[in-house]
């Protein structure tokens, strides 16, 4: 069962830290946050649809744009279209 549901509302006021190996994630003060050291950050962008996005690159291909569904059971998915484009279709 879901217990809470946090929009982007919520979430576009603080830095969202994902710990993926805890299965945690943290709401930061944006004006106080200092990232860990050996933390990855990623630059999400969102587009007026309110979808975030994160430039995804493949073995070194040329990068797209990802959308980020934190809600997804899936790791990944790729878009037939992407996915013939490198040869992995």
């Amino acid at each position: 069962p879901i217990g809470c549901l946090l929009g982007t509302d919520i979430l576009a006021q603080y830095v969202v830290e994902f710990r993926f190996d805890q299965r945690r994630f943290t709401l930061r003060d944006r004006e106080s946050y200092a990232p860990p050291p050996g933390l990855i950050q990623l630059g999400l962008t969102g587009g007026e649809d309110g979808v975030k996005t994160v430039p995804l690159s493949l073995d070194g291909r040329e990068p797209v744009k990802a959308m980020v569904d934190t809600g997804s059971s899936n790791p990944l998915l790729l878009s037939g279209d992407y996915a013939a484009s490198i040869g992995i279709a």
